[in-house]
């Protein structure tokens, strides 16, 4: 209903102005967010916590691909505000806005998301590039994908977790026996998928057959939780 109401109604009020003022809110309520959390984690660190057990879903209790999605969004806004209204920005917005991003970036590698970094990867090298073909200045995009690269590596360098689920997972995709379940998930989902390519398996079904192909490759866990692929094309 909510979509239909806008090919229904008058859109006119959604103006630039408008989105920019909602991207504006949005980047305060995400950097808002991660101050407060890392004001959390230290507390814990301060009361004896390591690094390691405040990272993770420790720092930030949501789902941390959702909030890796919700802060490439608001990179991806900074972005697009610095390169388009430079010359019309204040100096200290620029200067606020361009400090946010380190914070922003350590948050998608605090909650250790391994989506959220590949992502963050391929934004970095979008903007890099695109920075190079629309401003011309070549030397100014060297220095900023050097700059981007070297803290978001750095940082990786200090949360250990994070490169260890990256290289977990790389290993539990050429192995016989993964300790990631997702990889088995991912797995059997493939599996039913290619035994019915064109029409699956109907509305509702689709629990049951995946717990049928969790049998069928001898993995136990799958049959007693029921888990589905986290992929809605498959």
């Amino acid at each position: 209903i909510f979509s239909l109401s806008f090919l229904l109604t008058d859109t006119g009020w959604i103006t630039p102005k408008l989105l920019r003022g909602v991207g504006y809110a949005f980047l305060a309520a995400m950097t808002g967010v991660f101050l407060y959390y890392s004001g959390v984690a230290v507390g814990k660190m301060i009361g004896g916590a390591s690094l390691g057990s405040v990272t993770g879903n420790t720092f930030d209790p949501r789902h941390h691909a959702y909030t890796a999605i919700y802060l490439a969004v608001a990179l991806a806004f900074i972005y697009n505000e610095l390169h388009d209204r430079w010359s019309e920005m204040h100096r200290w917005l620029r200067a606020v806005m361009i400090a946010v991003v380190p914070l922003l970036i350590l948050y998608i590698i605090i909650v250790n998301s391994r989506a959220g970094m590949l992502t963050l990867y391929i934004i970095e090298a979008a903007c890099v590039v695109h920075f190079a073909l629309t401003r011309r200045r070549w030397w100014w995009a060297a220095l900023m994908a050097v700059l981007l690269a070297g803290y978001t590596f750095g940082m990786e360098k200090a949360l250990p977790t994070h490169q260890e689920r990256v290289v977990e997972t790389i290993a539990d995709l050429t192995s016989d026996e993964p300790s990631d379940a997702r990889v088995e998930i991912n797995g059997g989902s493939l599996d039913a998928v290619k035994k019915q390519p064109l029409i699956g398996y109907g509305v509702g079904d689709y629990r049951r057959c995946l717990v049928d192909q969790y049998d069928e490759n001898g993995w136990a866990y799958g049959v007693g939780a029921e888990v589905n692929a986290h992929n809605q094309y498959m």
